[in-house]
């Protein structure tokens, strides 16, 4: 990403890379940017957790972690980073939405 996700730039950036995937992106993010104020929701937040909710959509079962083993934390909680890869620079996905 060129921009930072704060600036309007950077939120267009990544509207644009989640539209490409998901088409109902646009209409997900004015349905929120209806529904909340800027007060309760940030116009980030709102493309963050439409990114997560992609991702695990996209990538259920093929998830992979950093670290392999991830360690637990005092509250039982696994410290670790969840991301899944697309085979192959190009490659194109395979799902439904």
């Amino acid at each position: 990403m060129q921009y930072s996700k704060k600036k309007q730039e950077g939120f267009f950036e990544r509207e644009k890379m989640l539209r490409s995937v998901y088409p109902k992106t646009e209409a997900i993010i004015n349905e929120a940017l209806t529904a909340y104020t800027r007060s309760e929701v940030a116009k980030d937040d709102i493309i963050d957790a439409l990114a997560a909710a992609v991702t695990a959509k996209i990538g259920f079962n093929r998830f992979l972690t950093i670290p392999e083993t991830p360690t637990i934390d005092s509250k039982d909680l696994r410290m670790e980073m969840v991301y899944f890869l697309v085979s192959g620079p190009g490659a194109k996905l395979n799902y439904t939405l």
